[in-house]
């Protein structure tokens, strides 16, 4: 069957993008809800506390789940050729994305569009875009936010309704229409170098404890200027920050002897 579109919400075990615990799909079509499905899925890592308070999943809940390589293909079948809307749907995508690659199946094309941009557009003097902020503005009932089922739901209703405030349930020409609602693809290349998956840490999440003076990316770096090393460029809006500098190049003994640089990956 051709939908309109297919909404989409993933819950995750914990903050790794491939912990999918749960999907909801509502499928749309002439601006209605025609079905909708939900999944348990078995994620590869461990349930994390704070996710676990979020939306109330547990191991025990998935235990006898399908993983996401073997639910996939009925997945990628419903989804196949069809429009894909999230709320938030950087996350959602993102979920997506990193199940298949780490189960390594291959990832289709398709293209999707994030309902807080329907939202905005639909209602402009509105800056919060939270699911549950939409859903009690719009009166879309939404009594087990983060459940995926629901949020799924109440996603496909809040694209429902904006889309009819704008216009007639005309989509692609709603989108043509307002430039600021972006349909974008899932083109997404992956750059990971090759992982040792026999790795002891390989799939674990790991925590840093401490302060972490500079972080760009993946990669946060903490350190101390050593005596007549090269200082960077001066910002002239910190002048007193280029003066406390001099001072200690001026005063050996107050620089801290400098700290050896480390990394850390993102989430597995």
């Amino acid at each position: 069957m051709f939908y309109d579109f297919i909404a989409i919400d993933f819950e995750t075990a914990s903050s790794a993008y491939h912990s999918a615990c749960s999907l909801g799909l509502s499928f749309v079509k002439n601006a209605k809800i025609v079905d909708k499905k939900y999944y348990l899925i078995k994620p590869p890592c461990k349930f994390i506390s704070y996710h676990v308070k979020i939306h109330g999943l547990t191991e025990e809940d998935v235990e006898n789940a399908p993983t996401w390589a073997e639910v996939w293909p009925e997945i990628n079948e419903l989804t196949k050729n069809t429009l894909l809307i999230a709320h938030s749907a950087k996350f959602d995508i993102s979920v997506l994305t990193a199940c298949c690659h780490f189960y390594d199946l291959p990832l289709p094309h398709f293209q999707y569009i994030d309902s807080i941009d329907l939202f905005r557009a639909a209602y402009p003097t509105h800056q919060r875009a939270s699911l549950d902020y939409c859903a009690n503005l719009l009166g879309i009932k939404l009594e087990n936010h983060h459940n995926a089922e629901e949020d799924a739901l109440a996603c496909a209703q809040v694209a429902i309704k904006s889309i009819k405030r704008i216009q007639k349930f005309a989509l692609p020409q709603m989108i043509a229409a307002f430039k600021n609602i972006p349909v974008k693809t899932s083109n997404i290349v992956f750059t990971l170098p090759n992982l040792d998956k026999d790795h002891l840490l390989y799939g674990q999440e790991l925590t840093f404890s401490g302060d972490v003076i500079s972080a760009k990316g993946s990669l946060k770096v903490a350190y101390k200027t050593e005596v007549n090393s090269p200082l960077p460029p001066v910002n002239p809006k910190k002048k007193k920050r280029a003066k406390k500098a001099n001072t200690e190049q001026d005063n050996p003994q107050l620089v801290a002897p400098p700290l050896q640089a480390f990394a850390t990956d993102e989430d597995c």
